[in-house]
């Protein structure tokens, strides 16, 4: 990595000029088995994650307590290699008694790959700054984000969460896979 970086900064810093627009680029060193997604300016991976296209989004009712967005999905690799989906939702409580995503969602937040669910993949290292279990006080919001094991590469998912005591208030997205 430290002999490709200068090459990757020259490149970025090219582009950025002949562009005449103004990019902010920050740079890390990982250690040798840390894993780290990141993108460039036009969305794409700069590793071994991909984000994935999102092709279509329904909510349904309406939000009274909390409210939900599926922000992104990301294909990355698990600290075992194993293929995984990074999915990043966005919690906000409206109003009420301090509440966390889990207890909000309780069996209500899935990611569906050809109709089954897939588990939960606790392998994978989010850079999350959040939890589902940290609580959130009415009128803020938390971003989480949660990894879950892929069944193949080639089939969209779908991401669902529903509110567990607004059962009327669901939000869905899917995402193609590349």
């Amino acid at each position: 990595m430290k002999k490709i970086l200068p090459i990757i900064i020259a490149v970025v810093i090219t582009a950025v000029a002949s562009s005449g627009i103004t990019y902010y680029v920050t740079v890390e060193m990982l250690d040798k088995n840390e894993s780290s997604y990141s993108e460039d300016v036009n969305g794409e991976s700069l590793n071994s994650g991909y984000s994935l296209e999102a092709i279509d989004e329904s909510i349904n009712g309406s939000p009274k307590a909390n409210k939900f967005e599926i922000k992104s999905a990301v294909v990355d690799k698990d600290k075992n290699g194993k293929d995984v989906v990074v999915v990043t939702y966005v919690y906000t409580r409206l109003s009420g008694e301090p509440e966390n995503l889990f207890g909000v969602t309780y069996k209500g937040k899935q990611v569906y790959q050809n109709g089954v669910s897939l588990a939960n993949s606790y392998d994978y290292e989010t850079n999350s700054p959040g939890s589902a279990y940290d609580e959130v006080q009415a009128g803020y919001s938390a971003e989480i984000t949660e990894a879950y094991e892929l069944k193949n590469k080639t089939t969209d998912l779908v991401v669902e969460v529903k509110d567990y005591y607004n059962e009327d208030y669901v939000v869905s997205k899917t995402f193609k896979m590349k």
